[in-house]
């Protein structure tokens, strides 16, 4: 994973958003993503996503945060 390259003060907006579906099933397929965004021309400086089997929907909200921070 790309390491972050923020300086310190710099402010920054964290998206993430976690899913399952099935959700509470053996069979659940859960996914999670974010994105910082900086006050730069191109307002993106990172994104990241992933997925796991047998995951709830809390859980993938709770490592889209994780994995953001």
């Amino acid at each position: 994973m790309k390491a972050y390259d923020f300086q310190p003060g710099e402010q920054v907006v964290i998206y993430a958003d976690g899913s399952s579906r099935g959700n509470g099933t053996p069979q659940a397929r859960g996914g999670w993503g974010f994105v910082i965004l900086d006050k730069s021309e191109t307002w993106k400086r990172f994104e990241n996503w992933g997925a796991e089997h047998g995951a709830t929907n809390n859980q993938m909200e709770l490592r889209a945060a994780i994995e953001a921070i």
